[in-house]
């Protein structure tokens, strides 16, 4: 559940070549899903969440990488529905890590507060991406205190950071 790298090109720009996946990534996935007024699916959901998990233990068994920033624009879907992650340069990081990260909506909050981590940080974008696909939204889009800042990422940051800050579950969501 990893998408195929094939290869890349350097030089004049970096390029990466993937293996081709017919759906693209999950969020364009739900995108379409959304638009179309298509239900939330609970199999397909579990199917895609299963898929994932695979991915992440492989890349951590495997490779003793932390994927770090696991998000819907970083998991593709493929012609038979199925989830892959994108393992590439400048995605994952070797299980030492690094400190510093673009996307706080899915970053474990030890990330943003620059300390150490482990793979565990991994379960907290896990998460984040589960509430995406059951939502079909964007985290933290809907919380009206964060359209205050000039720039969201870092007051999304800061609230899961130092506030501890997670998207709301939706009450129809089953308790389990």
């Amino acid at each position: 559940n990893i998408v195929i790298f094939l290869g890349a090109c350097v030089s004049p720009k970096c390029y990466i070549v993937m293996e081709h996946c017919a759906h693209g990534t999950l969020k364009k996935w739900m995108t379409a899903q959304v638009k179309e007024s298509i239900p939330v699916d609970m199999k397909i959901v579990l199917d895609f969440l299963s898929d994932i998990a695979r991915g992440v233990r492989y890349a951590h068994e495997k490779y003793k990488m932390i994927v770090r920033n696991l998000q819907s624009s970083k998991i593709f879907i493929d012609e038979h529905l199925q989830a892959k992650i994108s393992v590439t340069f400048g995605m994952s990081h070797k299980l030492s890590g690094f400190k510093d990260d673009e996307y706080p909506a899915w970053s474990a909050p030890e990330i943003l507060r620059g300390e150490d981590y482990n793979e565990k940080v991994d379960v907290f974008s896990f998460a984040i991406v589960m509430w995406e696909l059951l939502t079909r939204l964007k985290p933290y889009a809907d919380v009206p205190e964060l359209k205050k800042f000039k720039i969201p990422h870092e007051a999304i940051a800061f609230a899961v950071a130092k506030h501890e800050m997670r998207p709301e579950v939706p009450e129809w969501c089953p308790k389990p």
